[in-house]
């Protein structure tokens, strides 16, 4: 090295600092002050390698390693331990009606459906110009996510995500088919949202619901007290299998055929099972017998979810009759479509006023009776007396609470009464018509059935 040619003040001998050591040019010559300061040229090499890594590799904690390595937005087909967060997520990611849990759609997503239950929720997300869906599922502490979701055949959501696990979201999110690890559950809710309503089920099923088979996917369902109806199809219009569990077992039936808007099959017990949006009709092909259970909730393909109304406590004789009134105008076209000609356990008769057992009852009584009756029975349902004549209650404004099963004869109806605990002055056989004699009530007493 040599001198620069300009000259530093008191600094430009050979004792000039390091500092300035980028003011010269190399020589040939060991006993510059460069050679002298061997640790500044190393630091300096290591610095220049320092800014080459964070350009092309980033570097933890500075700006240049979140700009260059970045992850992309709606990275699909990820699996992990943990629910996905609002961490840049913006305002339309999110509904009002979404529970914490529910993660919220990523960035450019907006939500379309989501579900809770206890240990898991479902989230559906779409975002303008893609085909695709965003689904997150999460069971327990894990949660699976893919922005590469399709539409069902059966009107749902079909998600596929990393390590073989997949997801079936359907009847509105109601119902999420979850398959990991080679295990499926299935998970009801009553607790959803799709498309700008709530959803979800009032009355869940009870015990282990069997997942869809290969091929197909959840087509209809329905659910009364601890019985319980679940279809699976190939499309929306074709049913291929059905699981019935009548409160204690489970019977599997093959394929399921449309007739006049109902959806009929028949299991390997020999039961024909016969579904509509309000009522299930089970028949023994062995007892020659049917029945007909009006449903609390079910999906069925093209109308949606039906729940049906649920009375409340009365706070007042006033609300009592509002209450009983809305009953009444629920399931008096159920009973004219389904119980006439056939036999039906009544449950009570009564009208405000009226003593009976020591008892004078008012209306807030007999709402609240049947609201209990209706806890216990989910099938039971309120006439005003005067629209039957087969009842033959007149004089006063009677109300009729019936179970609302049907039977073909009057003794398996007495055998209900027996059966559930009743005595024979308050549960006995009666069967609802219009213009047939009247009283057509069976009594019955304990020896009918051996005791």
């Amino acid at each position: 090295l040599r001198k620069p040619t300009h000259t530093v003040g008191a600094m430009s001998d050979d004792r000039t600092t390091c500092a300035l050591i980028s003011n010269y040019r190399w020589e040939s010559s060991h006993s510059s002050p460069l050679y002298r300061c061997w640790w500044a040229i190393v630091a300096y090499v290591m610095v220049l390698a320092l800014i080459v890594a964070a350009v092309c590799f980033g570097i933890p904690g500075t700006g240049i390693h979140g700009l260059v390595n970045k992850p992309e937005a709606g990275a699909s087909g990820s699996a992990s331990v943990a629910a996905g967060s609002a961490a840049g997520s913006d305002a339309s990611a999110r509904v009002a009606s979404m529970p914490a849990s529910v993660p919220s759609c990523p960035r450019g997503w907006t939500p379309t459906t989501w579900a809770s239950w206890n240990g898991g929720n479902s989230l559906v997300c779409k975002a303008a110009g893609k085909s695709t869906f965003h689904v997150n599922v999460t069971a327990g502490s894990q949660s699976y996510s893919t922005d590469g979701a399709t539409t069902s055949p059966t009107g749902g959501y079909v998600a596929n995500f990393d390590g073989g696990a997949s997801a079936i979201v359907a009847f509105a999110g109601s119902l999420t088919q979850l398959t990991a690890s080679g295990v499926s559950t299935v998970n009801v809710t009553s607790q959803a949202w799709d498309n700008g309503s709530s959803s979800g089920f009032t009355a869940v099923p009870s015990g282990h619901v069997t997942a869809c088979p290969s091929g197909s996917y959840p087509f209809s369902m329905s659910v009364w007290g601890n019985q319980w109806l679940f279809t699976c199809g190939a499309d929306q219009s074709n049913g291929t299998s059905f699981v019935y569990n009548n409160g204690s077992t489970s019977d599997a039936g093959g394929g399921v055929l449309n007739m006049s808007g109902k959806f009929c099959g028949a299991t390997m017990d020999a039961y024909s099972i016969c579904q509509g949006a309000q009522v299930v009709t089970v028949s023994s092909i062995a007892h020659a017998t049917t029945t007909t259970y009006p449903t609390q909730s079910s999906y069925l393909p093209g109308t949606g979810v039906t729940n049906a109304y649920g009375p409340q406590q009365a706070s007042s004789d006033t609300d009592a009759r509002t209450t009983m009134d809305a009953e009444i105008k629920q399931d008096t076209p159920l009973a004219g479509a389904y119980l006439v000609g056939q036999w039906t356990p009544q449950l009570s008769a009564k009208w405000d006023g009226v003593s009976w057992q020591g008892k004078t009852w008012s209306n807030q009584d007999i709402a609240n009776q049947f609201r209990d009756f209706k806890q216990k029975y989910s099938t039971a349902m309120m006439l005003r007396s005067a629209d039957w004549s087969t009842l033959g209650l007149s004089g006063h404004d009677w109300v009729t609470m019936v179970a609302g099963i049907s039977f073909t004869n009057a003794a398996d109806a007495n055998r209900w009464c027996y059966a559930k605990g009743f005595d024979s002055d308050n549960c006995f056989a009666v069967q609802l018509g219009h213009g047939a004699p009247d009283q057509t009530m069976q009594k019955w007493t304990p020896g009918h059935f051996g005791d």
